[in-house]
């Protein structure tokens, strides 16, 4: 893409049908998933949405396997992921914490605004 100043995410192989595409696209979804299980501070920081992003969701041809493959593998691991966690409690623990973390950007906010008024 012209004029792009960040990394492609999605650049698969080109397929030959529709059935290797899919291979491709779970191939490519275990490779997320080692990357997030070797590096989890890169957990929950956008990569997937960077991923989708540069996919691309109009083109019909058998290259629609490549998407459809890879997000069919990543839904296989979470419904494996999901059997070890209480759901409930978790998502209300990572909104207690993003709403801590909010809390304390807004803090650091209002503290810099305070010094900058007290400089003057």
């Amino acid at each position: 893409m012209p004029g792009r100043t960040y990394p492609h995410y999605w650049q698969p192989a080109e397929p030959r049908d529709y059935s290797e595409a899919c291979a491709i696209g779970r191939q490519y979804a275990a490779h997320l998933a080692q990357l997030l299980k070797t590096n989890r501070q890169h957990a929950a920081r956008g990569l997937l949405f960077r991923i989708t992003s540069d996919m691309d969701f109009a083109d019909k041809s058998h290259r629609i396997g490549l998407c459809k493959g890879f997000f069919n593998y990543l839904e296989m691991l979470l419904n494996l992921a999901v059997e070890r966690v209480d759901l409930a409690q978790h998502v209300e623990a990572v909104q207690r914490l993003y709403l801590c973390l909010e809390q304390i950007a807004q803090a650091q906010t209002q503290k810099r605004y305070r010094k900058r008024g007290q400089g003057r």
